[in-house]
């Protein structure tokens, strides 16, 4: 190199053959690669996550690239806790040793590499385009196509004047000048209406357009390109110190346009088209959601389009589509008013709503039970960690960003002509492929710390797994006790949602791996015994919920099993931290002492008690408790006895009733209660089956009594 050789020749002619880890390594660089149009430069990114150590990555970087014959590209490799960033250039627009060695690494212009810890990919990915829109140059600027210098009129000349000389020079545009700077544009088709409405004689002032954009002579093409195309706009002065300087027409842009696209055939590749072709899921979401969501989805877009809107399906609703699992929640995000999107769609389908105005979001329930929420695109901030959001209107990729991990960032798109469109701004699409959580930036558990909560629910529920840089983001955060300042309800909240799900044993197992337990309550734990405890507890609640009716609080139910062992007054504490409400504490205390004294009168006389003893032993626990006894029992007989109350009980009715009782001689009062519980206990032991049998029974203990009947 020292004697002049070139370094792109000797990398064409040193080459090493790849090892099968490298290959398919390889394999993921060329899957995840996207282009990214920086100053107008096709500059080839692409993000990879590996657990296992690969070496020579700048072989592999240096092989997609002469594969793909790229002009530029930057890959970024995640490897235990570090990011490794390569990047390879051919062009002097791209300086890849200066843009790297802003990050800490270094190299020369055509081949440079960095090494970073301590934040995530897409961070890493973020501070990497800020340099490159920062310090790439331009292959074009606005000057290399500006004509000058520029036809203009006074702001005081007259129409007649204007349109003169637009007919004079054959232009379409003509500049409207004020003290030496630049305040409208004059149109052909101004000129010529206010001709033909006998206008000519005004001044040019009254019926210049004024809401123009310009660019600086440095701008890039694309800057050109933004204005003419997405704003619609024929005629772009380019403006420097307040000087009209040139112009740039919408004919000059597209003869630009069209040399791109002569090189982009003959001499060189569009990746455009290789790597960022937008996926669609339409026909996954006609085969999923079946014909009556989906085609009320479609009927969304429609009222979107007519109030010129975006509106999009987002987070766990798109997820779960992708994963192939059945969903419920129809989330709504709008580019625009939330708010106004909801009142016409209930305006349109005749539905209820319930909006919050502050948060710009709001609940609509449409009459055959259907419902979604609805909000407005938003960012949020954090004053101080652990606290509440603020929030505030934003674009949907920021709304996308502010949300928990990359898996419930994917949006898609419901306005007519883009009906099922997939945008991932995050790699939520790989990281499922992947079945990873990650988050999305590095204070993600610091500014809301209950997302180690549901990162474990995640990963439990999908059978994810937790990626090493978000576990060690959940181990900070942890240690630096952040978890210890969310507020009990906060925490409750997440504890309910994870007792709700399929598998409650292995999320709380996994909270007592990373050692979390503590942060929920002081004293709780998740041992051996208690794991075999949970998994009785899912068998007996699958068999309850399989074959009876009645309302069971799973919530309770597998509270009751995480408490176990605890002492009352510590079971009274952890009601009051988590803000449980009084009424709901005082009934669930009430089981725990009830099911300790049930499951110790079991223990010593059960093979001897009646029937009717058993009977009110379980009589006045809650269902959630009978069948935490029923998991909890070690015997068959104990299992077998709550089962059959379980199954019996509301069966066990007598004929005859209080007024039965009053004519046979029972006074009513408090003694004709006592009747009416020891004629249902008798039922129970003596196996009473018809109206004479209890007549019978009633009389008897009248004259025991001593009570005349």
């Amino acid at each position: 190199m020292s004697k002049g050789a070139h370094v792109n020749i000797v990398s064409e002619v040193l080459v090493k053959e790849l090892t099968p880890e490298q290959v398919l390594l390889l394999h993921d660089v060329i899957r995840a690669a996207t282009v990214q149009n920086v100053n107008g430069v096709d500059i080839v990114t692409t993000e990879v996550y590996t657990e296992s150590y690969v070496g020579d990555l700048a072989v592999l970087v240096q092989k997609f690239r002469d594969m793909e014959n790229l002009n530029a590209v930057f890959a970024l490799f995640r490897m235990d806790e570090r990011i490794y960033i390569i990047g390879r250039s051919r062009i002097p627009e791209v300086d890849v040793g200066r843009i790297l060695s802003l990050m800490g690494g270094g190299g020369h212009k055509e081949a440079a590499s960095c090494t970073v810890k301590d934040v995530t990919l897409a961070e890493a990915k973020n501070r990497l385009m800020e340099l490159l829109w920062i310090h790439v140059k331009p292959l074009r600027i606005a000057r290399d196509i500006m004509f000058f210098p520029v036809k203009s009129v006074d702001e005081n000349a007259s129409i007649e004047e204007g349109k003169s000389i637009l007919n004079k020079y054959s232009i379409n545009a003509l500049p409207v000048i004020s003290n030496g700077k630049m305040v409208g544009i004059l149109t052909r088709q101004i000129a010529e209406k206010a001709a033909f409405h006998k206008l000519q004689a005004l001044s040019v002032k009254e019926y210049m357009y004024t809401e123009f954009s310009s660019v600086n002579p440095d701008d890039s093409i694309e800057r050109v390109k933004e204005i003419v195309i997405g704003g619609n706009q024929r005629f772009v002065p380019v403006i420097s110190a307040d000087e009209l300087v040139g112009a740039i027409t919408r004919t000059d842009l597209l003869r630009i346009l069209e040399d791109e696209i002569r090189k982009s055939v003959f001499g060189k590749v569009d990746y455009h088209d290789v790597y960022e072709k937008r996926k669609n899921v339409r026909k996954l979401m006609e085969e999923r959601l079946g014909g009556g969501t989906y085609e009320r989805l479609k009927a969304l877009g429609t009222v979107a389009d007519e109030l010129g809107i975006h509106v999009y399906l987002v987070g766990g609703f798109v997820r779960d589509l992708l994963l192939r699992l059945e969903t419920f929640d129809v989330d709504l995000v709008v580019e625009g008013d939330g708010i106004r999107f909801a009142e016409a769609i209930a305006k349109r389908f005749g539905a209820k709503i319930r909006p919050h105005k502050q948060f710009g979001t709001a609940k609509v329930l449409y009459r055959d039970g259907f419902k979604m929420d609805i909000a407005t695109a938003r960012l949020e901030y954090y004053k101080a960690p652990a606290a509440l959001p603020v929030v505030e209107n934003s674009s949907l990729k920021l709304d996308l960003y502010r949300r928990d991990f990359t898996i419930n960032t994917l949006a898609i798109s419901l306005s007519k002509n883009t009906f099922g469109e997939l945008t991932d701004f995050f790699g939520a699409q790989r990281d499922i492929k992947d079945k990873t959580i990650r988050v999305l930036h590095s204070l993600s558990f610091v500014e809301d710390p209950t997302r180690v909560f549901r990162a474990i629910r995640f990963e439990r529920r999908f059978d994810f797994q937790i990626g090493k840089y978000t576990l060690n983001l959940i181990k900070n955060a942890a240690k630096m006790g952040f978890l210890s300042k969310i507020r009990g309800a906060r925490v409750w909240r997440e504890l309910s949602l994870m007792l709700l799900e399929e598998n409650p044993a292995s999320m709380i197992k996994r909270l007592a791996e990373l050692d979390l337990l503590k942060f929920i309550f002081p004293g709780l734990t998740f041992g051996r015994d208690k794991e075999r405890l949970f998994r009785e507890m899912e068998t007996v609640l699958k068999w309850y919920m399989l074959l009876y009716k009645q309302r069971c609080s799973s919530v309770l139910f597998y509270l009751l099993g995480l408490v176990n062992g605890m002492h009352s007054d510590q079971v009274a504490a952890f009601g009051r931290k988590m803000e449980i409400s009084e009424s709901t504490r005082k009934r669930f205390l009430t089981d725990v002492e009830r099911v300790r004294e049930t499951m110790s009168a079991f223990g010593t006389g059960l093979p001897h008690m009646k029937r009717s003893t058993i009977f009110k032993l379980l009589d006045g626990l809650s269902r959630e408790a009978q069948l935490f006894m029923m998991a909890k029992a070690t015997t068959e007989g104990a299992r077998k006895a709550v089962s059959n109350f379980i199954t019996y009980a509301d069966t066990i009715r007598p004929h005859l009733t209080g007024q039965d009782l009053k004519q046979l001689g029972v006074e009513e009062g408090r003694f004709l209660g006592e009747v009416l519980e020891a004629l249902k206990m008798a039922k129970i032991d003596e196996n009473l089956k018809t109206r004479e049998q209890e007549e019978h029974f009633v009389v008897s203990l009248l004259k025991r009594k001593g009570v005349p009947g």
